[in-house]
């Protein structure tokens, strides 16, 4: 049954958007990537919510260290396995390390930049967050296809 209205759903948008298949298949990777990192965001935001409305009250730079350390961690996995077809054990030690460089990098730029927005920049945790997770998430898209 979801087979068959897949189907249709494809057909459709294959007559509305005739290349639109094409141009996802050239760029899979990108698309791959940024589906990954929209749902990391978006786990992301609801731990960066819970822990500090709920959790560590109003401490916020403390709740990104927690949401971030959890939305990134499904991000490696999902990455290496689905992103980047990566189903080798072989080396993943190094790409484990690798990652986690990368990621204290990010995490980093990403604190720096959630506290400038947020004290300076008087912006709402949240939309300060969504800001740095757009610039963090280009860089580290840069670093993990061209280092990790």
């Amino acid at each position: 049954m979801a087979g068959v209205i897949y189907g249709k759903f494809r057909g459709v948008v294959r007559g509305l958007f005739p290349d639109l298949f094409d141009k996802l298949a050239k760029h899979k990777l990108i698309v791959k990537y940024t589906i990954t990192s929209v749902t990391s965001a978006g786990i992301d935001f609801l731990m960066l919510f819970i822990f500090t409305e709920y959790l560590f009250k109003s401490r916020y730079l403390i709740s990104a260290i927690f949401a971030f350390t959890i939305s990134l961690s499904f991000a490696f996995v999902v990455q290496k396995y689905w992103t980047f077809a990566d189903y080798s054990g072989e080396g993943v030690h190094g790409q484990v390390f690798s990652y986690f460089l990368t990621v204290l990098f990010i995490m980093a730029l990403n604190l720096a930049l959630l506290y400038v927005f947020v004290e300076f920049g008087h912006l709402h945790y949240l939309f300060a967050q969504l800001i740095s997770l757009c610039v963090t998430g280009v860089v580290g898209f840069v670093i993990n296809v061209r280092h990790v």
